[in-house]
């Protein structure tokens, strides 16, 4: 599971929404969760940059709805408003649900050694399925990149005119900000999918050591000794250990998920309005539909690996 989301953990806290350090993918033991350091003034400093850029920013905006009172500019100002909450929602479940989270991973470190798992290759999928999740990444990748690069665009173009002083630490401070926020968004989509993905395999390898146990094919010496009841037993106990940790992740999450199901449905029926309704300038209207199409796409993996992994034990009776 470490080595899994290792990687994004550590963005996350360069970024400063993680508050879980020294982690590691050969030990637990030193991995500690601590409020009271110098990392908690630096995740206020970049909290504090991500949230100064998007008040001026919207500020920018309601000015500009004050100005010329066209309709589409509050209906911009509102998308604006919602991806900022749930992206203030995601960092404050991440940052608060950190010491959940150490515990979460070394539940699932613990259970990695209890049943002597292996990450493995996972094993090939069929020709179609392999094209389908390869489009599927890639219309993602370039929904995100899209949405990143019109976003920065929009922004410098808006805010920091040619003529601007100190125009480029400003543009610096800008970007850094677009970072954060995007990945203050995005962390909630790679975290909850890639422990998933890890808590489905646990169960895959529960499932095949069961039909192994019935045909006596065993290979692990710990299950190997057990006679047939006491198999099945054993994978009894793991599939609950590994409801656990699906239960412990849904706590976790819980509240970004419902911020993301929320936002994603108002930002589907304002961009409808906008595109069938209304004559919004081209980038102002490409800009919330591809965001919108990203966040769609991130959500509809979530909802189908979770589901695909509730299916999975439900349809099982052990």
């Amino acid at each position: 599971m470490v080595a899994r989301v290792l990687w994004y953990f550590r963005l996350s806290r360069f970024l400063g929404c993680l508050f879980i350090g020294n982690l590691s993918v050969n030990t637990m033991k030193d991995a500690v969760t601590t409020w009271k350091s110098l990392y908690t003034l630096y995740a206020v400093v970049w909290f504090s940059t991500f949230l100064a850029y998007h008040v001026v920013e919207l500020m920018n905006t309601s000015t500009s709805v004050d100005l010329d009172k066209k309709f589409h500019r509050y209906l911009r100002f509102v998308s604006s408003s919602v991806v900022v909450a749930k992206a203030c929602v995601n960092y404050v479940s991440f940052c608060l649900g950190s010491e959940s989270l150490l515990e979460f991973m070394r539940s699932a470190t613990a259970f990695e050694m209890s049943t002597f798992f292996s990450p493995v290759v996972k094993g090939r999928l069929d020709r179609r399925r392999r094209l389908f999740v390869a489009i599927y990444r890639t219309m993602l990748c370039m929904s995100f990149f899209g949405t990143f690069i019109m976003s920065v665009t929009s922004s410098i173009k808006n805010l920091l005119p040619e003529s601007t002083p100190w125009r480029a630490v400003l543009v610096t401070a800008l970007l850094g900000s677009k970072v954060a926020v995007f990945w203050y968004d995005f962390m909630l989509y790679v975290i909850a999918t890639r422990c998933l993905d890890v808590l489905l395999r646990y169960l895959k390898l529960e499932l095949t050591r069961l039909e192994a146990s019935c045909s006596n094919n065993v290979t692990v010496t710990q299950y190997a000794q057990l006679n047939s009841a006491s198999k099945v037993a054993a994978v009894r106990v793991n599939v609950c250990k590994i409801k656990a940790l699906k239960a412990k992740l849904d706590k976790i999450c819980g509240p970004a998920i419902v911020a993301s199901s929320s936002s994603l449905l108002a930002l589907v029926c304002l961009n409808l309005y906008r595109s069938l309704a209304l004559d919004v300038p081209e980038l102002e209207l490409w800009l919330p539909i591809m965001y919108t199409l990203y966040s769609g796409l991130c959500f509809i993996e979530m909802a189908f690996v979770s589901d695909h992994l509730a299916r999975q034990v439900s349809n099982k009776r052990l």
